[in-house]
């Protein structure tokens, strides 16, 4: 009896021995992928992040870095500037209220008051005094940004914007080109020769020469001349501080990047009503003058009509950390 209950005792831990060291067949361990970027929005995660920015739009070329302040704002800074487009306006040149040239019924072209003072102009100072002066403007649009960025919604994908744009006052820039120099010579010499004039010179018959501009809001014509360099001035001028107000939709640029962003925005700068058009005798050409004719007359009714700033933008985003 005692010789079997040994055997039976000796077999079970010999079983129990066997199942301590039996190890199961595992399949081939599956290598874990690495994370490939970090959750960017997660509680207490206050300026823990950086993300750096290129953007394109109506407000030039941009670059911004931006820090998240809590789980749904974000703090953005940068700088916007707008490449000098240009474009060059032709004005007419007025002599005795007649534009050169003139012609009769027949389009034959008839002599004016402007042919006899070009001919004299040329006796005088060698120049020779064209017909226009072409104007040529460009964009001088710079700013320094900082925004701030609420995401409302859990996927963050939709934001709305409030911020504030400071630059120069001067958005706009207009000059004579180089090529109606001569002309705005003659323009210049030939007033003040008709200033001084004796009442039976012959020139005090065809009148003053100026620039055609459209004409004052009291009636009668605008007479633009240049300025004592014999040159065309004018400058478009807004408010320095530009408030903004926006919205945005964005995401991931690549499908398994989260560091990489694009994002679409869509705005306004509010920058103290329609720009000041001066010219460098003082005339402001938004609120002084109407019918400007031509193309510049086209351009000064767009910039009548900008009292608030369209904003749109395509802003590609990396985070450094």
């Amino acid at each position: 009896m005692m010789k079997k209950w040994f055997i039976s005792l000796v077999l079970a831990g010999m079983v129990c021995n066997a199942d301590a060291q039996y190890i199961p067949a595992q399949g081939p361990v599956k290598k874990q992928k690495t994370p490939v970027s970090y959750d960017y929005w997660h509680p207490g995660n206050t300026f823990q992040h950086l993300d750096v920015s290129v953007s394109v739009g109506t407000t030039g070329i941009g670059i911004d870095l931006a820090t998240p302040l809590c789980e749904f704002l974000q703090l953005r800074a940068g700088y916007d500037y707008m490449p000098p487009f240009r474009k060059t306006f032709h004005n007419k040149v007025v002599v005795g209220g007649q534009t050169a040239p003139q012609y009769d019924a027949n389009g034959f072209r008839v002599e004016t008051p402007f042919d006899r003072v070009a001919n004299r102009m040329w006796t005088s100072t060698g120049y020779d005094m064209k017909e226009q002066v072409d104007l040529i403007g460009k964009l001088t649009m710079q700013n320094v940004k900082i925004m701030i960025d609420c995401f409302p919604f859990e996927k963050k994908n939709w934001h709305f914007t409030a911020g504030l744009y400071w630059g120069l006052s001067r958005v706009i820039d207009v000059k004579n080109t180089g090529s109606s120099s001569a002309t705005l010579t003659c323009i210049g010499r030939y007033n003040q020769m008709y200033d001084g004039a004796d009442p039976t010179d012959e020139i005090r018959t065809y009148g003053k020469i100026y620039i055609q501009t459209g004409e004052y809001d009291k009636g009668g014509a605008y007479q633009m001349m240049p300025d004592a360099n014999d040159e065309i001035r004018m400058e478009g001028k807004t408010s320095r501080f530009k408030p903004y107000v926006g919205f945005g939709y964005g995401g991931r640029l690549l499908k398994k990047r989260t560091d990489w962003k694009i994002s679409f925005d869509c705005g306004a700068l509010f920058w103290g009503g329609s720009p000041d058009m001066i010219v460098h005798d003082g005339t402001n050409l938004t609120d002084d003058v109407k019918n400007i004719p031509g193309t510049g007359g086209k351009y000064m009714d767009v910039v009548k009509a900008l009292k608030v700033y369209p904003q749109l933008s395509v802003r590609l985003s990396k985070t450094l950390f």
